[in-house]
């Protein structure tokens, strides 16, 4: 089985714009991890999307993130549940315990250019990705 590695908007986001300061990173971490199931929460994706839309890009911005083979996971009742726990004993923004909720559910690491994220991620037993 593949390993899996659920992503935090920011990995994406920081790829895909040269003057992100995470670009490098962020395009290292996903090319080094070509191997890997790539999987990310659909509010995440979404959240992804705002900004290549406001520019009218998003066509764009779908096409440079096609080859990824990215899963888009949507979010159930079920798994809404586990993302209030994860909420409720954590203390993270909503966005970002979907995204834990989603790195936990699917057995995951998690990358993400959000330092809390991490150091929440890591409390919680989960392989962190990060910029240093």
């Amino acid at each position: 089985m593949a390993r899996v590695i659920t992503l935090d908007a920011g990995v994406l986001i920081a790829m895909l714009n040269e003057r992100d300061a995470h670009h490098n990173w962020a395009t290292e971490i996903l090319m080094d991890s070509a191997d890997a199931e790539f999987v990310m929460p659909a509010l995440t994706y979404g959240e992804c999307l705002v900004r290549p839309t406001q520019v009218d890009l998003v066509n764009a911005f779908l096409d440079n993130i096609r080859g990824f083979g990215l899963n888009v996971i949507d979010l159930t009742a079920d798994g809404a549940v586990r993302v209030a726990r994860v909420r409720a004993e954590t203390k993270l923004r909503m966005p970002d315990a979907v995204v834990l909720a989603t790195a936990l559910e699917n057995s995951a690491s998690l990358a993400t250019t959000d330092a809390r994220l991490a150091e929440v991620a890591q409390a919680q037993g989960v392989e962190v990705h990060a910029p240093r």
